[in-house]
């Protein structure tokens, strides 16, 4: 152990075979050496996580109310996300994109003798991006050989499970990544319902994890990440298998979502003659419906990046009005172009792009000049006009890209989620909170559409005419916690139910809270499944036995 610290306080880094796979160890004061764990680990801007001793020395890095100490303390131990502190002592680069610190506290007797007499330590999963957990000596070795010292056991390991992350949001734990410290345990199926057949979800390509179904209880199986490589894919197919030992598992019905193409739909079609689909967006309000068993009727707000809707185009801005029958989408957000199609996800200048040119902004040429070539907007164009790889969405995601791009701070995402986390960062330090934005609703045949990218111009104007940005970010988020306000009043429901994974967004959920509180209506969020893509498989499977009882037209 001597050793091992003697390495850290150089500025080396460390490989430590933890209870669930290897942990990748470095001082988190050492700006040069947080660096060479990003280089090692191909992970350019993504936030790190900490490890610190005590709850002191936590409290040294970022602000700890109640409900994060409980957190933080509880035998889960789970990454919690906590305001930075501005005057802490971690290098620039551990959590630089964020507005917040991801702390842990040891969870292991390994971990508590580690920290002792240390300076706070970046404790981040033991694999290069995209790539699963080592697990086993010759991985480690093998994928993370420029490490400078390994620190191993001879006990197996006998499934990967990462460090869970959890937010704080309107005084509640709300779980980010459940993992470690959460699983296996199980939810209890409605009492309106039962199963005489197990199930198996697949969940989805991002964020997976799957479910099963078996003697009246739900199964979330831990995070296994996203199906972005033949390993990760290989993690998914065998972890699936080792569930189905640890339940006595045989045979099964399957569940998956819409989408053809998805590893998870032809994973869980392979291995099932009968399987259901459910699409992306009814299954994340499921999710939500399961864990809160929300009384009928009431309203689903489902935003997030992207999935297939039932009229193949990507849908990501969803309202839905459910009965104790029916779940019927009601609403979204007006559609836009996404030249490139799954480029545009990781470039926000191309949504920002589309955006613009769907509603024929002013703003459209002095923008393009100042963020694209010449050549960049002549083809994108070109594919916009053409609707050549240029698929329409109604993505809120998308829409937080393009608002990133517009006001300058973000025009590619170096991972998911990025420009939103820069846009909210930016909300927060806002020191007047008087910017205000409106957004219309039109009404056709019974369907509401939210004309949000009007917003566009209006935050376009305010930037060329002074407004500070901060200012300009605050009203954007707070236009959006006003359409569900509206839509809210004007459907006249008194339940609403929040998910998809605009909503692990603490300031909008914080203001749509404030919003929908304001006019007696009570809100529902996601705090132990997951309100991102890792809860669809909980919600995929509600779906499933809701048919199979006849209380649903699905």
């Amino acid at each position: 152990m001597k050793i091992v610290k003697e390495e850290l306080l150089n500025g080396k880094i460390v490989a430590i075979k933890n209870t669930g796979g290897f942990l990748l160890l470095c001082n988190a004061t050492n700006e040069s050496c947080v660096q060479r764990l990003r280089s090692i680990k191909k992970r350019t801007k993504k936030p790190f996580a900490v490890l610190a001793h005590s709850l002191d020395s936590a409290c040294a890095l970022g602000h700890i109310g109640t409900v994060e100490e409980k957190a933080l303390t509880s035998y889960a131990s789970p990454i919690t996300l906590c305001k930075k502190k501005e005057n802490s002592n971690i290098a620039p680069s551990v959590c630089s994109e964020s507005p917040y610190v991801g702390i842990m506290l040891p969870s292991t007797a390994l971990l508590l003798l580690l920290t002792e007499d240390m300076p706070v330590l970046v404790a981040t999963s033991g694999n290069i991006s995209s790539m699963p957990l080592c697990i086993y000596d010759s991985e480690v070795f093998s994928t993370l050989s420029e490490c400078d010292f390994f620190l191993s056991h001879n006990r197996k390991i006998a499934s990967r499970i990462d460090d869970s992350v959890v937010h704080i949001i309107n005084e509640c734990v709300s779980t980010i990544r459940r993992a470690r410290g959460y699983i296996p345990s199980a939810f209890s199926i409605p009492n309106s319902m039962s199963i005489s057949t197990p199930i198996l979800s697949s969940g989805c390509d991002l964020k997976n994890s799957f479910a099963l179904a078996s003697k009246n209880k739900i199964y979330l199986s831990q995070y296994i990440g996203d199906l972005s490589s033949l390993q990760s894919i290989s993690h998914y197919q065998s972890s699936i298998e080792f569930w189905k030992g640890l339940l006595s598992i045989k045979s099964h019905l399957g569940v998956c979502d819409i989408h053809p193409d998805m590893i998870t739909t032809k994973t869980v079609q392979s291995i099932n003659t009968a399987t259901a689909h459910v699409q992306h967006h009814t299954a994340h309000l499921l999710a939500n419906q399961l864990e809160n068993n929300i009384p009928y009727p009431y309203l689903g707000v489902v935003w997030d990046g992207t999935g297939l809707g039932d009229d193949h185009t990507v849908w990501g801005g969803e309202f839905f009005e459910v009965t104790e029958h029916r779940i019927q989408r009601i609403g979204s957000m007006e559609s836009f172009p996404l030249p490139g199609g799954d480029k545009a996800v990781k470039e926000p200048r191309r949504s920002c792009l589309g955006a613009l040119t769907q509603i024929k902004s002013s703003a459209l040429i002095t923008w393009a000049k100042q963020v694209l070539s010449d050549e960049e907007v002549k083809v994108l164009s070109q594919c916009i006009s053409s609707k050549i790889n240029t698929p329409m969405t109604s993505s809120i995601g998308r829409l937080f890209d393009a608002a990133a791009s517009l006001l300058n701070i973000c025009h590619t995402n170096e991972f998911e989620g990025h420009a939103a986390i820069l846009l909210e960062k930016l909300a927060l330090n806002a020191k007047k909170k008087n910017t205000e934005y409106v957004i219309p609703i039109t009404k056709k045949e019974n369907f509401y559409e939210v004309n949000a990218l009007k917003i566009l111009n209006e935050m376009y104007t305010d930037k060329k005419n002074g407004v500070p940005l901060p200012e300009i970010a605050y009203g954007f988020h707070l236009a959006l916690a006003r359409i569900i306000r509206n839509i809210t009043e004007i459907v006249d429901l008194k339940r609403v139910a929040l998910s998809g994974g605009v909503m692990q967004n603490k300031l909008l959920v914080e203001l749509t809270h404030l919003e929908l509180n304001n006019i007696g209506a009570c809100v529902y969020i996601h705090k132990v499944i997951p309100t991102n893509d890792q809860g669809i498989a909980a919600g995929q499977l509600l779906h499933l036995m809701m048919q199979n009882q006849h209380h649903h037209h699905l």
